[in-house]
């Protein structure tokens, strides 16, 4: 099946599983199958049949409210949350990126958010007390965040904000905020562009 255009999507958008084959096509293709919307309703004869993920995710993007909250992604560029999965999935695959952010350049070492969830709990509670436990429970609190390793390997949702290492924020005067850069968050859908490399400043 060829690709869908932008142009497709556009005035398709009310189909959520078109959408989705559209921006995130890998996720498309794990089951070997292809999307159906809930609008057409099921195949199966049996009501109390369960449901596959696919399915289950369709029928969530119908829902407007869970698209708002939970699933901007029709705002991503395909490419970039393609390259977030797969850093994700595959932690080793980390990649020197710059990315542009409301007329900023954010330069560092894309990491999965399990690496990312790992080190910000260790940075984040080493400023607790470690008596009864606290720092423990704080580190824990975070790492709770971390995606299973099996969901990771079967079906994952498609990914919603980057992470990077190392990141350094560069303004309009070409010197980044802090030198050495530190661990950094974003949203994918706030993301305007994006090119592979890093940002090296020489006084």
């Amino acid at each position: 099946m060829a690709p869908y255009s932008a142009f497709q999507v556009q005035h398709n958008r009310k189909d959520p599983a078109i959408a989705l084959r559209f921006l995130f096509p890998a996720a498309c293709c794990i089951s070997g199958g292809s999307l159906t919307s809930s609008r057409m309703g099921s195949m199966s004869d049996s009501p109390k049949k369960e449901l596959s993920r696919q399915e289950k995710l369709s029928r969530s993007l119908a829902d407007s409210l869970y698209v708002k909250q939970e699933w901007e992604g029709r705002n991503i560029d395909p490419l970039l949350q393609a390259v977030v999965h797969n850093t994700n999935i595959h932690e080793s695959n980390e990649h020197e990126i710059t990315l542009t952010v409301g007329g900023n350049l954010i330069s560092g070492i894309l990491i999965s958010g399990n690496a990312f969830m790992d080190l910000w709990a260790n940075d984040f509670s080493a400023v607790f007390t470690k008596e009864n436990g606290v720092a423990d429970l704080v580190r824990d609190q975070f790492l709770n965040w971390k995606t299973d390793s099996d969901e990771l390997l079967g079906d994952p949702m498609p990914p919603q904000f980057v992470h990077l290492r190392a990141a350094e924020i560069y303004s309009t005067n070409g010197r980044p905020i802090l030198a050495g850069g530190s661990l950094w968050r974003g949203k994918l859908t706030g993301v305007d562009g994006f090119n592979l490399g890093r940002l090296v400043f020489n006084q």
